[in-house]
């Protein structure tokens, strides 16, 4: 069974974690120390004596400052975000009124210090609204403190000189900032494709899952996912303005998806009507009516086998990024892996489930569907035709003319009885010369008469050795039953046809028992 995992908005994975923020902490911490531990030794050996009762005043409310952060604002701000911005504006006003308090010597070393460790710690940790709160409040706390002569610089230039390179760094780190979260981004959003596709081995699931995921990693307004069946190209999810439509089958060599295909590489359009010109494609519009304006397509492709493609569009010129590019290509990547993976997982089971040498069902998935569509039979009030089926002197061909004409005659019977059966009917080789064939939603009159059909068909059947030499033609002895009119169990209905095979052969061979309809259960 299919199953979406539960994973955060991808848009919403925060930069740093709170144990990440709680480690950035340290850094910051130890300067601050060193910065006390300075103005200490300054003040007790260069210091003045009213420079020595600032310091100390300073540091005692340092010391206090940082206890009360540290022990009871810092474990609440991961689930009362506000707290952190409060906690950046105060830290701009105590380092505003210390450097007011200390000597020039001090002030400098803030402002060269703290100062900026402070920028990196909050813009990394918090984001911008925090960094410019703190930039504030020390500005102000600056800006009402400072007097002529306490820094020797002029105090407007002073001023302007530290708003101004500590917004130019915040700026760079927010830059850096958003180019991490990207990274950070794109990173989660390829770990949450390959979980997601990495939960089922059905190739129908892998694509479900995958629409499911482009549209919780991508901001599109459509989507699709097609897989290539030939020369057509199947659109197996169709997702367009909040709505899903039924798959279509469309030629692979148009559109912006034949571009893609054809030439085995990714399309980014930021003005699909602009560029789609250019390019010379030809339009073609699938599920609402209307243009796309941005559009990226990449293909499916896993070791050299093109799968299909995966694109996604907007109604807004250039939504897209050369980032998201990056990310719909490793969606696509991942994808094709795991649908060729699913395939040929599929692949081997169904060969499993197979005779190798007619291509039927074995002995055992053959009772298993007999089990399902008699469940369905069931509940669905319809009746089942079961028909046992034997060769008659099959021994004889073996004996005579070889295994290998045997083989041949084997192989005959079941594209005799493919000829005469729907799609949706079932056929097994039983053991041997023995095959069953299951018609689910049929008649016992319809039964007899695809029972008789193949009759007929190997009556006339010509067969040669490969030396050019005839053979008789095979016959076949068929017992045939009804579910649930006769038995409603499938082991006795199998016992019933079995029985009735025996007794066709008993008949003189070449027969089908019962011999008209009338015979079967009301």
């Amino acid at each position: 069974m299919m199953s979406v995992m539960n994973y955060p908005p991808l848009y919403d994975v925060p930069l740093l974690t709170h144990h990440e923020r709680r480690r950035m902490d340290a850094p910051v911490q130890v300067l601050s120390i060193l910065a006390v531990g300075f103005l200490l030794v300054y003040a007790l050996w260069l210091g003045t004596p009213e420079e020595r009762t600032r310091i100390g005043v300073l540091v005692l409310v340092a010391v206090v400052y940082g206890s009360v952060q540290y022990a009871w604002v810092m474990p609440r701000v991961e689930h009362r975000p506000r707290l952190g911005l409060i906690a950046a504006a105060s830290h701009g006003i105590m380092l505003g009124l210390a450097h007011a308090w200390l000597p020039v010597l001090g002030r400098i070393m803030i402002v060269l210090g703290v100062y900026f460790a402070m920028l990196v710690y909050l813009g990394a940790g918090y984001g911008r609204r925090a960094m410019y709160i703190f930039v504030g409040a020390f500005m102000l706390m600056v800006g009402i403190l400072l007097r002529p002569g306490m820094v020797p610089f002029p105090v407007s230039g002073y001023l302007a000189f530290v708003g101004v390179s500590g917004m130019g760094a915040g700026e760079v780190l927010m830059h850096f900032r958003r180019l991490m979260k990207e990274h950070l981004h794109r990173m989660h959003a390829s770990h949450y494709v390959a979980r997601a596709v990495s939960t089922t081995i059905e190739p129908h699931e892998v694509v479900t899952l995958l629409g499911i995921t482009i549209q919780k990693v991508l901001a599109a307004d459509t989507y699709f996912v097609a897989l290539l069946e030939g020369e057509d190209l199947r659109l197996e999810i169709l997702y367009d303005e909040g709505q899903f439509y039924p798959p279509v089958t469309l030629d692979s060599h148009s559109g912006l998806a034949g571009w893609v295909l054809q030439h085995r590489k990714s399309l980014f359009l930021k003005d699909v009507p602009q560029e789609i010109e250019r390019l010379g494609i030809q339009r073609r519009i699938v599920g609402a009516q209307r243009t796309s304006l941005s559009w990226m397509g990449a293909p499916m492709e896993a070791a050299g086998h093109l799968v299909g493609l995966v694109a996604v569009g907007s109604y807004r010129r250039g939504v897209f990024s050369q980032a998201d590019l990056e990310l719909l290509e490793n969606i696509a990547s991942q994808a094709a892996q795991a649908i060729v993976n699913a395939r040929q997982h599929a692949q081997v089971r169904e060969q499993a489930r197979r005779d190798s040498l007619t291509g039927v069902y074995n002995h055992g998935y053959f009772l298993q569907r007999l089990e399902e569509i008699a469940e369905i039979s069931r509940r669905s009030g319809r009746s089942m035709g079961l028909v046992m089926l034997d060769i008659d002197h099959f021994k004889r061909y073996n004996d005579t003319y070889g295994h290998r004409m045997g083989d041949m005659v084997l192989r005959a019977l079941v594209q005799t009885i493919r000829t005469h059966i729907k799609h949706s009917d079932v056929v097994g080789r039983w053991g041997g010369e023995e095959f069953a064939i299951l018609l689910p939603d049929t008649t016992g009159a319809q039964t007899l008469l695809v029972a008789r059909r193949i009759q007929d068909t190997m009556r006339t059947m010509r067969l040669h050795t490969p030396e050019g030499t005839p053979i008789p033609a095979p016959t076949v002895s068929q017992g045939v039953a009804l579910f649930p009119a006769e038995r409603q169990d499938i082991y006795a209905l199998v016992d019933l046809a079995d029985r009735r095979l025996y007794v066709a052969k008993a008949r003189g061979r070449d027969q089908v028992e019962p011999s008209d309809a009338g015979a079967f259960a009301a």
